[in-house]
């Protein structure tokens, strides 16, 4: 699949709040990409995301390098929009062949000397921050070969919009404060983390923290 322009959500969520996601999204299916599998067994069920992402927390608060091997993942309401392309002996790759939402490990690092925080870095002193949903805003039709905007026609879009909604009304944009001062990054952290995610020895580390503020739904 070939698109662009694509609309990034990263945001670090309580294992409540991803729960009450994937209650809220309503019916979709999720898929494993990105890796050779056995035929017929690309398909992944929300329970066994919710076991791998609890994992995940735990990992986190202990200052653990998280396992992230798992999300590597799409999001669809229909099969349709992926293609399995069977391969050797047996097994296959998982391939999105119409707008999907693709769901991938995020991480942050901060810039102390700059005063910001930039998404999506590599390296040393990062600092594992949830998952990053992400949906293209074109898109090429692979038989017309035509530059398509990916409106509410594709099956997929409504489910993103869903998505959207949640994270504006259960997350905040995240208030890290270091060099004694307050910024707001628009990297977004569920309301229910404000509570422990400063005691994370990712954060304590590089002696940075997240404002704790009180938090009303």
């Amino acid at each position: 699949m070939n698109a662009a322009q694509w609309i990034k959500l990263p945001v670090l969520l309580n294992l409540a709040e991803m729960d009450l996601l994937w209650q809220m999204l309503g019916e979709f299916k999720l898929f494993q990409v990105g890796m050779v599998l056995t035929q017929g067994q690309g398909e992944t069920t929300k329970e066994q995301f919710l076991d791998e992402y609890a994992k995940y927390l735990e990992q986190l608060k202990e200052g653990q390098i998280p396992s992230t091997r798992f999300f590597a993942l799409i999001c669809s309401i229909t099969e349709t929009a992926i293609k399995r392309q069977n391969l050797h002996e047996g097994k296959e790759i998982i391939r999105p062949v119409l707008p999907v939402i693709q769901i991938q490990p995020h991480q942050l690092q901060i810039d102390k000397a700059t005063m910001s925080c930039r998404s999506m870095v590599y390296g040393v002193d990062t600092i594992p921050w949830g998952l990053v949903f992400s949906y293209p805003h074109l898109f090429e039709d692979p038989v017309t070969h035509t530059i398509l905007t990916v409106d509410d026609s594709f099956p997929n879009t409504a489910l993103f919009q869903k998505l959207r909604r949640f994270i504006r009304e259960y997350t905040r944009p995240t208030p890290f404060i270091f060099n004694g001062q307050k910024v707001n990054v628009p990297i977004r952290l569920g309301k229910q983390c404000f509570s422990w995610i400063s005691h994370t020895p990712w954060l304590r580390q590089q002696g940075v923290e997240v404002e704790d503020v009180s938090i009303t739904r």
